[in-house]
Order: structure tokens, then sequence, then C-alpha cells
């Protein structure tokens, strides 16, 4: 399955600028805060997450149509609020990298509104003790605003699975964050 998601966002990138002119490239820093909750598979449930502070960088292929196609890479912690498992578990930390597709509706002229989808893996590696926690999926969708390609903000949801045990039993954490982020570009 990773393999399979890996494939498609490569195959997108490189076989989607042939279909459409391209109007510009953009790299694009971002910082936001993050909170949401993380399903375990153990008796403890759906567990709510610590908000803190994400960071990534993004780079774009612009295209006249609309479409945006770019990578992007990221920063983000998840640590459980009220939960601290035998072992001392509950926090992990994951360094996504992803393929982006967004669509931006050019209504207006200063302002653009877009929708955005990402599509990658999830790079940690944690072992303490009896528990041990692997890479996994990463995607994600939103929406935004942009001024005049400069600054922005950004609203959106992404998903984290992990692949762990503790004590050699699946747990198999599920991180759902629910993101607030401000836009910057770097190369005006």
């Amino acid at each position: 399955m990773k393999r399979v998601l890996l494939g498609i966002t490569a195959l997108l990138l490189v076989c989607a600028p042939a279909y459409a002119a391209l109007e510009g490239r953009s790299a694009m820093f971002k910082l936001g805060v993050a909170g949401g909750q993380m399903d375990t598979d153990t008796s403890a449930g759906d567990e709510d997450l610590d908000i803190y502070p994400t960071v990534g960088l993004e780079y774009l292929f612009r295209f006249e149509s609309g479409m945006d196609l770019g990578l992007g890479a990221a920063f983000e912690k998840h640590e459980l609020k009220d939960v601290v498992f035998q072992n001392g578990f509950n926090d992990v930390e994951s360094y996504p990298v992803y393929g982006i597709l967004r669509y931006r509706f050019n209504v207006w002229e200063n302002w653009t509104p877009y929708i955005y989808g990402n599509l990658g893996y999830a790079f940690t590696d944690k072992d303490r003790g009896d528990l041990t926690i692997d890479s996994g999926p990463y995607y994600g969708a939103g929406v935004g605003l942009e001024y005049r390609e400069s600054f922005g903000i950004e609203a959106g949801w992404s998903r984290t699975e992990f692949d762990a045990e503790i004590d050699g039993k699946d747990i198999d954490p599920v991180s759902d964050l629910f993101k607030l982020s401000l836009t910057m570009r770097l190369d005006h």
C-alpha cells in the first residue's frame, strides 16, 4: 500500500506538467498550530492531542489553468494530553513528505481562494522499551486564501497512520490533526 501511494504521487508529479502551460514556480514556508485526536486501538480509544506548532516547506509548479502541483515536507508532533502508557509513550514526532495537488479559484484581483490535497508518507522511528512505532501513510485536505501570491492562511486536516506495537500487540495509532497555518512565499 505504501509503495502504491508513493508511486501514484510520483506519477502525477511527473506526468501532469505535460498537460498545461506552466505559469510559474513558488516555494512556500508554512507555520501553524495543530491539534486533534489519536485512536490507538487500545482500551484508551480516541484521545485528544495537545496543540503544537507545525512547520513546513512546499515547492509548487503553478499552471495557467489554476492547478498547482508540488512537493512538501513538514514537522508535526502528536502528543496525547491525558494518557501516558506504562512504558512512558505519549508522543510521536513525524516528518511527512508529500505530493500536493491544489486548485486556485481566480475570482478576485488580489485574493485567491484555493483547495488542496496532500498524499505522501510520514517518517518516524521510535523504540522505547516494549514500544515500536514505524512510519506510515500520510494524507490530508484543506482550504486556503492567498494574497497576491505572497502570503496567506490555510485551514486543513491531515491523517497519519502509524504502524506500532506495545508488548507485541498491534495498536496502530491513527492521528487526525486539524491545522491552522500562515503561509509566506520565499521566492519573489
